[in-house]
């Protein structure tokens, strides 16, 4: 129950910290439980050693074992690809799962012959423990399923897990150049390789702090899901003319030019806005959602304000 409860409340930590989908944070929860229960294997073998019957040679060696093991799965999890098809996640996840499966008898000998083992209640408690194995099993297979919505024409939909709040510029609605009015724009960019992930969040601050100097940007907010090596961008300008502008800066063209080769995909997507107003990034991500869902080629060359 010590790895339902650390499940619990790393879980919803998770949820705090990351604000993502569900399945993203039930797999980040199990992540922690895993390298808990696995550093517990190290520290104190013993009570996993009472799991065990006599006849099982090494038993200490064993339990070193599985808990290495149980510290490798928690990091595969943690460090599996999110996007909403990876087969890397998938096997994570059932890797993981038919670990769950194959300790399972260890603790139905626990139950069924009355092992008085360190730190654990006996009487009912053993017999307690053996359902939530299942649940263990279910949590792992659904939060590493694929992620990919059917269920409509905008595909899949995915937000960051990481945002900082939104960013003020100097533009306001009445000081707009041309007809065409307030516009939104969303961004997102996913990078070929986790080791650029520093850098272009780097680059990213530096664009950041440079839209809040920009004439006719409103606000921007940037999101991030680094193991994801995604990046998400929602601004709002003041007209058309400002957004072409920005995007037309040196700052930013440098920006694009350096980080084109380590581009795996973008896609860009902007509409017309109430003045002043922000968009959700549940509103930006079905718009580039729907973007993508049309795109002929799925790799096109960004354009837009980072």
């Amino acid at each position: 129950m010590i790895f339902l409860a650390v499940l619990a409340v790393a879980t919803a930590a998770a949820g705090v910290i990351l604000r993502s989908n569900t399945r993203a944070i039930a797999r980040c929860g199990m992540a922690v439980a895993f390298v808990v229960a696995g550093i517990a294997h190290l520290a104190n073998p013993t009570p996993f050693e009472q799991h065990l019957p006599s006849w099982v040679p090494g038993a200490a060696a064993l339990v070193l074992a599985t808990g290495v093991v149980e510290i490798a799965l928690g990091l595969a999890l943690a460090l599996a690809p999110g996007r909403p098809s990876s087969a890397a996640r998938r096997t994570s996840g059932w890797l993981t799962a038919a670990y769950l499966v194959a300790i399972f008898p260890a603790n139905v000998y626990v139950a069924v012959a009355a092992v008085d083992v360190d730190g654990q209640p006996g009487g009912f408690y053993p017999w307690l423990r053996l359902p939530f194995q299942a649940l263990f099993v279910a949590w792992v297979l659904w939060s590493t399923a694929d992620s990919r919505n059917t269920g409509g024409a905008t595909g899949h939909i995915d937000l960051p897990t990481l945002r900082l709040r939104w960013a003020p510029g100097p533009g306001q609605d009445a000081g707009r150049t041309d007809t065409s009015g307030p516009v939104a724009m969303a961004s997102r960019l996913e990078l070929r390789r986790l080791r650029d992930v520093p850098a272009f969040l780097a680059a990213a601050l530096r664009l950041r702090r440079s839209f809040r100097r920009t004439p006719g940007a409103v606000a921007l907010a940037l999101g991030a899901a680094p193991f994801k090596r995604t990046f998400w961008t929602v601004s709002v300008w003041e007209d058309h003319a400002a957004l072409r502008a920005y995007a037309g800066d040196q700052l930013h063209i440098d920006t694009m030019r350096r980080f084109r080769p380590a581009m795996a995909g973008s896609t860009f997507v902007d509409w017309p806005v109430a003045a002043m107003s922000r968009p959700t990034w549940h509103d930006a991500a079905q718009r580039l959602a729907a973007s993508i869902a049309t795109e002929v080629d799925g790799a096109q060359v960004c354009a837009s304000p980072s």
